[in-house]
């Protein structure tokens, strides 16, 4: 029979029990998986001896005295018709039905669940949704996480209702539950190396990329832990130490390094989907670089790869799209006015800042470095100034500098040492009438022959647009990308706690991309060492360079800050009725403790700029021509050609093409800022209301910079290449699709 509530009621020996039905949502273990194809075989086999995956309900309300006072456990339950149920050749979601016997009124409210997979492979569990359960409409289960089988796991996997909780504030039936659930995903006690099925979020220094045992020259030093290389923490991976250096941890080699097998909670790593696409991308960069790291990425081919290679939208896997700052004319990118809207716009908008005292000053120590303030003085620029003097456009905060001097030349002569030929730059802008910025100097400079004490060498470029001095200007211009460049790719670059779910969907996929560049881009002899100018000294370079980061002048526009400030407030509001309410959290306070102690942390608009190599060239291989050489003979005749010969390499352009490609993309499954995965993320409806006002917002923010774009009077917004600036379009309602879109802020800085 079934009462009121729709719950349906069975008789069992006499007397009346309730049973509670549910869906089950999971995506087995697919045939795209490499590691074990066989696995849908052996889960079959598993269900018919009775090997199989059980559910059991823990209550929120009842406390079980006998149990230590643990929420009540009622009786397993299994899903059903797994056996009957096909397993798609790609990951696709299957549904399974599950009935618990559950007497409501000794049991009470679930509030979560410990699930056991006694097949012999992982399954992904999306969620579980009970139905008509009494005084609810239904109770849903967000869970999102691989579940390994039995024997992986010396403890139970628990799953918690999607309602949040403060800890002062959790069921006491749930508490003992959640402290368990926190030390286990702490790892403590844990050591040796980690793997796959481990849950374990702890931290480690960047010792993991050099390979001292192939010499010297592939030794790095370890960033972070010390004054000399201050760095954030990585994700722990628990390796063993190098042989050669105990201080280094041994790298992956063999089949894990071919199937990109670094340890990363397998919770964080990328999508079945994101996966395939990066690996597709991935084998165009592989095409071009020809280390040892890289050999064997071909093996195996799934079906989402095939399809990426098929693709009849013009852009093919080994054909790279026509990057925008070429697209609509091809020599726009040359001219000063689009060198100076990309210190805005472009790539590496945070570092041009206003100038304060001219000539510009040296931060470096004169008893070390001797004197490193500009050479650059009045007569080099008053010209351009449209009849104001220096005084009179300071006073008037019209000049503005994009400075590289003091975080490049403490490693000039390390870096001019490798293959590289660079100089630390100091470039001077003007702020036009019109909001336009024109560049007036650039200053190039280099360490003092006789030593560092002496100073620096410099010497001084400005506008020139024809002749050998246009040629010459042109150079100096892709001198300073190739310093803006570098330093943007080096520099730049417990769950039910209310908090959690508030952050969780801007973590998504920060350890997975970490980890991998740890294993293919950072490390020694990596694809980043390859392609940008300091060379081995890259990752040592950004230790330099980190110890002076700040984040809050690297922010997002005002108007968005604003947006987001208004959310969070809003979301806090629901949990934290006063300042005493958040100090008095003890998960929040070690948390924040954890963060500011160990660790700390847009790529999608590279290819339109950097895709076009000569537009911000990585590398510089040669110095400026001197008058009466051969260089500088060339240069009079073909300055085309010597501009390619002074910045990055064919192969190696290649190379940075490809990797700048797929940073640039968009994956099929992005998630934008004011978008959620699930939309049961949360049962709580205030903090529901205050997500759809910060969603409105934010679609306010994207109608007003597209009608910017279209403002001919706004100048900077397009440029001379007719680009519209549309990275911080939020991208809400993801309307740009995947790809090369060029608009769009995902909820995490991932690929």
């Amino acid at each position: 029979m079934a009462n009121s509530n729709g719950g349906a009621m069975v008789e069992l020996k006499g007397n009346m029990k309730r049973t509670v039905t549910g869906k089950v949502v999971l995506m087995k273990k697919n045939l795209t998986d490499l590691n074990d194809p066989g696995a849908s075989l052996l889960d079959r086999v598993g269900e018919l001896l009775h090997h199989r995956v059980s559910l059991q309900l823990i209550s929120a309300t009842v406390v079980d005295f006998a149990n230590w006072k643990r929420g009540k456990l009622g009786m397993p339950a299994y899903l059903e018709d797994w056996v009957g149920t096909l397993t798609p050749i790609t990951a696709k979601d299957a549904t399974f039905s599950v009935t618990f016997d559950w007497d409501v009124e000794i049991m009470g409210v679930p509030g979560a669940f410990i699930v056991r997979n006694n097949h012999q492979s992982q399954f992904y569990l999306k969620n579980v949704t009970l139905y008509d359960y009494p005084g609810h409409a239904w109770v849903h289960f967000d869970c999102n996480s691989w579940v390994y089988p039995t024997t992986r796991y010396n403890y139970n996997r628990i799953f918690f209702a999607n309602k949040n909780y403060l800890p002062s504030e959790t069921p006491e039936a749930l508490r003992d539950y959640r402290k368990e659930e926190l030390e286990n995903l702490r790892g403590i006690g844990r050591t040796g190396e980690l793997k796959e099925w481990d849950r374990v979020y702890d931290y480690a220094y960047y010792n993991d990329l050099g390979m001292p045992e192939l010499g010297k020259k592939f030794a790095r030093p370890v960033l972070g832990g010390s004054a000399e290389y201050p760095y954030p923490r990585r994700g722990k991976t628990g390796r063993a130490p190098n042989r050669k250096d105990p201080n280094t941890e041994s790298r992956l080699g063999g089949l894990d390094l071919i199937l990109l097998n670094i340890y990363v909670q397998r919770d964080e790593r990328f999508s079945t989907v994101k996966f395939w696409d990066f690996l597709a991308y991935f084998l165009c960069l592989r095409r071009w670089a020809h280390n040892d790291t890289l050999k064997g990425i071909r093996d195996a081919i799934p079906w989402t790869l095939v399809k990426e290679l098929l693709r009849n939208d013009g852009e093919k896997l080994m054909k790279f799209p026509v990057p925008a700052v070429i697209k609509e004319d091809k020599n726009a990118w040359r001219t000063d006015e689009e060198f100076a809207r990309e210190t805005l716009a472009g790539l590496n908008p945070i570092i041009i800042s206003r100038l304060r005292e001219f000539p510009p000053t040296s931060k470096l120590d004169p008893e070390i470095y001797g004197n490193q303030h500009s050479s650059i003085r009045e007569d080099d620029i008053k010209h351009n100034l449209n009849g104001l003097s220096v005084k009179e456009v300071l006073d008037k905060n019209r000049l503005f500098i994009l400075d590289h001097h003091d975080a490049l030349m403490t490693y000039l002569r390390r870096v001019n040492s490798t293959s590289s030929r660079i100089y630390a730059t100091r470039t001077l802008f003007f702020l036009q009438d019109d909001g336009t910025l024109k560049p007036l100097a650039i200053e190039m400079s280099l360490p003092h022959p006789q030593g560092d004490k002496h100073g620096a060498v410099s010497k001084v470029f400005t506008p020139a647009e024809r002749g050998v001095e246009g040629s010459i200007w042109q150079l100096a211009k892709a001198y300073v990308g190739v310093n803006d460049s570098g330093y943007h790719q080096l520099i730049s670059h417990c769950v039910i706690h209310p908090i959690y779910k508030l952050l969780h969907p801007h973590f998504r996929d920060t350890m997975n991309i970490n980890a991998l560049a740890r294993m293919l881009l950072i490390n020694a002899n990596g694809i980043v060492e390859l392609t940008v100018y300091p060379r081995n000294f890259a990752l040592e370079m950004s230790s330099a360079i980190y110890r002076g980061w700040n984040f809050t002048e690297q922010a997002l526009p005002a108007v968005c800050l604003r947006a987001i400030e208004t959310w969070v407030t809003d979301y806090c509001c629901c949990y934290y009725a006063s300042d005493q309410a958040v100090q008095k959290d003890i998960e929040l306070q070690s948390w924040w403790e954890e963060i500011r102690k160990k660790g700390h942390a847009v790529n999608f608009g590279q290819y339109p700029y950097a895709g076009f190599l000569p537009n911000r060239p990585t590398v510089s291989r040669c110095f400026m021509p001197e008058a009466g050489s051969k260089e500088y003979a060339e240069l009079e005749k073909n300055p085309d050609l010597a501009l390619l010969k002074t910045i990055t390499p064919q192969d190696q352009t290649m190379i940075g093409v490809s990797l700048i490609e797929i940073l640039s993309r968009h994956s099929a499954d992005e998630i934008y800022l004011g978008q959620r995965e699930s939309d049961e993320w949360t049962s709580d409806e205030k903090a529901l209301a205050a997500f759809q006002e910060f969603r409105k917002k934010l679609l306010e923010i994207e109608k007003n910079i597209e009608i910017r774009n279209n403002d001919r009077n706004l100048k900077n917004r397009t440029g001379p290449v007719k680009m519209p600036y549309t990275f911080l379009d939020p991208n809400t309602l993801g309307k740009s699709g995947e790809g090369l879109t060029g608009i769009g802020i995902p909820n995490s800085i991932s690929i």
